[in-house]
């Protein structure tokens, strides 16, 4: 029976590890032709081994009903008595190891004889494993006993059709078993195939799975978790449970549409990260700064939230909310259901479907030395994924959310036999991590659990998975202006007429407004590798105004001073106009005349300025001091500076803002978003900056710039 345990365990972790085994080298539909052949290919040799397994098992019926025989089973104890009496002794001295073998081989012979060449394979290992036992141990040999042990613990049932179901078929045909399994295996690659190719139709980013938004319920109310915990048998005993309660009450949550990891982040994923950012933080349980053996496919863990943070911007992502990542692995289709676990309400300590408390006896977690944390691969539960395709969400590794620690609104304080938990419980200076991990116990592995933890806190059994908005451009947008990054330089630019009735003395940018920006992205993911890498981005912002009704108001309100009219950020290089990769306002300035230059004065020295021999110092020829006219001469008026755009660089040293004075006049014209083109073939990115115009709901005021990139800058941003 173990060789059948071992076997079974082999089936699911070879399932367990599609993911891991799929290789994106050939695109999301590269294998699929390759893979239905081969598996047209393994129906066509299913089919012959069923055919010769039938005309096999007719023969194994008739040897198992000659086993079964009380006479074949008096030879076969005559057999072992006499088998015993020559290598009885040799079972106690240095030649034990020769003396098993020659009890084998004596032993077969006579089984196939008496029961057949099939059962043969089963038999003869374990009645010689008795029979060593017996004898070695000095409790002599009786023969009937041993032949009735061996036959009981290979055959149970001691009916035909169930032993031979449960023992006999998986032992005796073994190449019919591993066709099947590879047939599972092919089928679970081209489903992933078909997810991955239904994911780019759909927009979904690679590797993630698409949560809709809408209302969705989170958290539970105090009914329900009492309800829940009696469930998983504390019958009443709820003051051990008193810190679910900071799940309560339970309410509705109203989310946009976005993505999230069907997988954590692995080692492997967060070693690329590391090979472009050496000064960051490496797990502290990785040897020597790298992954141990074993562990690539495993999630990466002992990192702060600010590591995580960093990791998901890099990828052109962020972290999930913890609304979100609930709503993620509680959504459902079944009306009434609370959906405490991923996989439904339900929970056994038998049927394990994550790796918490239950799993230290998985084979993938017994062999795992103390000093790494007791992670599996992800994926290693499929029977645990969540109904939208998210796996473990329950146990493995705790995650972090980007939400503060905090009390729901409508939480009351709680008190059970002594214990107290209260609004003080709580700290909004911690994130939410979410979803227990392994050592954990069932009502922590919950849908609902909340736990908080520093920013800058680390532990072995804290990972994350990263998210990303469906609105494009807006994880990217919102990571440029968080916290105000961008106020210091926007408090420099003087207010239009729609900040002042808004009471405000400085400029702002739409960064709240789809409308109002746009991005290009590329990278995040290497397909050939299937391993993240560096997102670049091309971002628009647009000011947040609506005082441009056509070019001329622009000009009237620029008459003093250059106006602000968008932000820029550039990953990628611009040839024309000459821009480095980083950050600019956008301003509009009129066409303008410099003051003339102004040249000081020469006072003259007492003494009347001589030279050191007592000389005064003599005229050049043909020169006339600068800043003075000449005798019947004009002095010379500057000449004008052209109207035009500026890229004014922000961050680092202050230079001078690079002009754009050839561009298409701004016009107003029908309403239309902000946009950001990428034109491949001539390798130049259009920006569209748009901005509504007071009074007309159905008009912009549109500014067109163009960027032009070295010959192959633009491919791949989309």
């Amino acid at each position: 029976m173990g060789l059948v345990i071992k076997r079974a365990l082999f089936v699911a972790l070879c399932l367990a590890f599609v993911p891991a085994c799929f290789s994106a080298r050939q695109g999301p539909g590269g294998d699929k032709e390759k893979l239905q052949k081969e598996l047209a290919k393994l129906e066509r040799d299913i089919k012959r081994e069923e055919a010769r397994l039938a005309k096999t098992k007719l023969r194994v019926e008739k040897e198992y009903g000659r086993l079964m025989n009380a006479s074949v089973k008096s030879r076969l104890a005559t057999t072992l008595k006499d088998i015993a009496s020559r290598y009885g002794s040799g079972l106690k001295g240095p030649g034990r190891k020769e003396a098993i073998r020659a009890i084998e081989k004596d032993l077969r012979p006579v089984l196939k004889k008496e029961v057949g060449p099939n059962l043969v394979k089963l038999i003869a290992s374990d009645m010689t494993s008795n029979l060593v036992d017996r004898v070695g141990d000095g409790g002599g040999c009786d023969g009937a006993e041993i032949v009735k042990i061996t036959i009981e613990d290979l055959f149970p049932e001691g009916k035909f059709d169930d032993d031979f179901d449960g023992v006999i078929k998986p032992e005796l045909f073994r190449r019919y078993d591993r066709l099947i399994n590879k047939r599972e295996l092919i089928k679970r690659q081209l489903a992933e195939i078909e997810r991955r190719t239904n994911a780019l139709k759909a927009g979904i980013p690679p590797q993630m799975f698409k949560v809709p938004g809408g209302k969705h319920r989170v958290g539970l109310n105090d009914k329900e978790l009492k309800k829940v915990a009696d469930l998983l048998g504390y019958k009443g005993k709820h003051e051990g449970l008193i810190h679910w309660w900071t799940c309560s009450p339970g309410h509705q949550v109203e989310i946009e549409d976005c993505y999230l990891d069907v997988n954590e982040v692995t080692c492997a994923w967060y070693a690329e990260y590391l090979k472009t950012h050496p000064d960051a933080r490496v797990p502290d349980w990785w040897e020597d700064g790298k992954i141990p053996d074993g562990f690539s496919n495993r999630p990466v863990t002992a990192i702060s939230y600010n590591d995580a943070v960093a990791f998901a911007r890099w990828m052109g992502r962020r972290l999930p909310t913890e609304f979100e990542w609930e709503s993620a692995v509680r959504f459902t289709k079944t009306k009434g259901e609370l959906r405490i676990f991923p996989w439904g309400d339900t929970w056994s300590v038998t049927d394990i479907r994550c790796n918490n408390d239950l799993a230290t006896e998985h084979q993938l977690r017994r062999g795992i030395h103390h000093k790494f944390p007791p992670m599996l691969p992800v994926g290693t539960f499929p029977e645990g994924k969540s109904l939208l395709g998210g796996n473990d969400f329950a146990g493995n590794a705790y995650e972090f959310t980007s939400s503060p620690f905090k009390p729901y609104a409508g939480f009351k304080k709680v008190k059970m036999e002594g214990r107290t938990i209260s609004t003080a419980d709580f700290d909004s200076g911690q994130v939410v991590i979410r979803g227990g991990d392994c050592n954990k116990r069932d009502v922590v592995v919950t849908t609902t659990w909340r736990l908080g933890i520093s920013h800058t806190g680390r532990a072995p059994w804290v990972g994350f998975r990263t998210a990303a908005s469906a609105t494009r451009g807006k994880d990217h947008v919102e990571a440029l202006t968080e916290e105000d990054a961008l106020k210091r330089y926007l408090v420099d630019f003087g207010p239009l007429p729609s900040d002042q009735l808004e009471r405000r003395q400085y400029a702002l940018l739409a960064d709240q407004d789809p409308t109002g920006y746009s991005s290009l992205m590329k990278g995040g993911w290497d397909a050939a590798k299937n391993l993240p890498t560096k997102a670049d981005h091309v971002t628009l912002i647009t000011r947040k105004a609506n005082d441009f009704r056509d070019f001329n108001t622009l000009k009237a309100l620029a008459k003093d001073a250059p106006v602000m009219v968008g932000y820029l950020h550039l990953d990628v290089a611009i040839q024309k106009p000459k821009l480095e990769a980083g950050s600019y306002f956008i301003l509009w300035q009129n066409t303008y005349v410099p003051e003339p230059e102004v040249v000081p004065a020469v006072e003259t020295p007492p003494d009347g300025g001589k030279d050191e021999k007592g000389k005064k110092p003599g005229k050049k020829p043909g020169k006339k001091p600068a800043g003075k006219k000449g005798k019947d001469e004009e002095q010379e008026e500057p000449e004008p500076v052209a109207e035009a755009f500026l890229f004014q660089k922000i961050g680092g040293r202050r230079v001078e803002p690079v002009r754009v004075t050839s561009f298409i006049p701004p016009v107003t014209a029908a309403s239309q978003p902000t946009r950001v083109i990428p034109n491949e073939g001539q390798d130049v990115i259009d920006l569209m900056l748009s901005f509504p115009v007071r009074f007309k709901a159905r008009q912009s005021f549109v500014i067109a710039l163009r960027l032009k990139t070295k010959p192959g800058g633009v491919k791949g941003f989309k």
